[in-house]
């Protein structure tokens, strides 16, 4: 695909994009580009649109009407094209809608799809379906924006203070304003402003004025991980258990849950737990952010350091993934949404554990979710 830069205006977008798709067409299809103008569709000229005709022999061809963004919001998304398709569509009744990007976020591609709009981004991102001539294509690229969260319009939800309000958001259901959300989380008032805002821009709050009514929270939780990694933010360690995973499970029931050898599971064994088609691979235990070393819970455990070992000790980068810890066969897990981030953002298998656990959250939501931010015991 090609590689475009942070600065690169619509009409490049464009340029690259409709060569990606005369790729994916056979050879004896055209796509042909129209002048906007010339079809008196629309007042104001606005770089990056056009309109292109798709067509292959003996098949007749479709009208679609193109817009190329160097970003876009899922905010941006439900706006996209909509008064210009209503018009388009009462002059060519088959016409189809196309968006073309450096990088569509999941989200994007979602509310897009949702309005039934065609999309391809330069990562290969791609769902485009007419009915003349029949097309279907549909291929993935990447799920991470390659330019970094310093892209213009790509603000991450990254960063321990964003993890605090990203955990109180999910665990507790709104309604609530973005003050209480400050005092509980611990977080400033001005950064909890800003960040709503991004929030809101991928449509993962709704608010009502001042208050926010609603939270996506598994779209939420699967935007933090794309900003995250399990194992690089936490100095994990890994260990062998010569007596194997039950061992270590037995002496972690026993171990004093007191500073600083406070403890949680996370990870694949704690899916297992509650999501029994996961498929288990190594003990996950997150240990006290303010131990040096885990040497001290591995001695207890019975652990020895290896690089090829069946449990990873990772000493907590920030002590929100003890909030919210619940006893789990007598261990103490994480609580379920900081399990669902922490598989999200893992390695291997863990991202498809991850599925499983938002799933599980998604049916149970009302045993998990507070309904009281004041009632959130963190």
């Amino acid at each position: 695909m090609p590689a475009l830069p942070f600065n690169a205006a619509p009409d490049q977008v464009l340029k690259s994009g409709l060569l990606v798709l005369r790729h994916l067409l056979p050879d004896d299809w055209t796509v042909q580009e129209r002048n906007v103008h010339a079809d008196m569709i629309f007042t104001v000229e606005e770089p990056g649109d056009t309109l292109i005709d798709i067509a292959a022999p003996s098949f007749g061809g479709s009208v679609v009407l193109v817009e190329a963004r160097t970003s876009l919001t899922p905010a941006d998304a439900m706006r996209a094209l909509a008064p210009k398709m209503n018009l388009l569509q009462r002059i060519y009744s088959t016409a189809a809608a196309l968006v073309i990007a450096p990088w569509l976020s999941p989200k994007s591609r979602e509310v897009l799809e949702q309005r039934r709009v065609g999309y391809l981004d330069l990562t290969g991102n791609i769902n485009i379906k007419l009915s003349q001539p029949a097309v279907v294509i549909k291929t993935q690229g990447s799920q991470r924006d390659p330019r970094g969260t310093g892209a213009p319009g790509q603000r991450g939800i990254s960063g321990s203070k964003a993890a605090r309000l990203v955990r109180l958001l999910a665990d507790v259901a709104p309604p609530y304003h973005a003050t209480e959300l400050a005092e509980v989380a611990r977080v400033s008032q001005p950064y909890v402003s800003r960040l709503l805002e991004v929030m809101e821009q991928q449509t993962l709050i709704i608010r009502d004025g001042r208050v926010i009514t609603h939270v996506d929270w598994q779209g939420l939780l699967r935007a933090r991980a794309s900003s995250y990694s399990l194992l690089s933010s936490n100095s994990p360690v890994t260990m062998l258990a010569p007596r194997g995973i039950t061992d270590t499970l037995i002496r972690l029931e026993e171990l004093p849950d007191s500073e600083p050898l406070k403890t949680a599971v996370t990870g694949a064994l704690a899916a297992e737990a509650i999501a029994p088609l996961t498929v288990g691979e190594q003990l996950m235990i997150y240990v006290d952010g303010r131990v040096h070393a885990p040497d001290d819970v591995a001695h207890r455990l019975g652990l020895l350091r290896s690089e090829t070992g069946d449990v990873v000790l990772m000493r907590a980068a920030n002590d929100i993934v003890f909030a919210g810890r619940r006893k789990v066969r007598g261990v103490w897990s994480v609580a379920l949404s900081q399990l669902a981030l922490d598989c999200l953002s893992g390695p291997g298998r863990l991202p498809a554990a991850g599925d499983a656990v938002l799933e599980y959250m998604r049916v149970r939501e009302p045993e998990w979710r507070a309904r009281d931010l004041r009632s959130l015991a963190w």
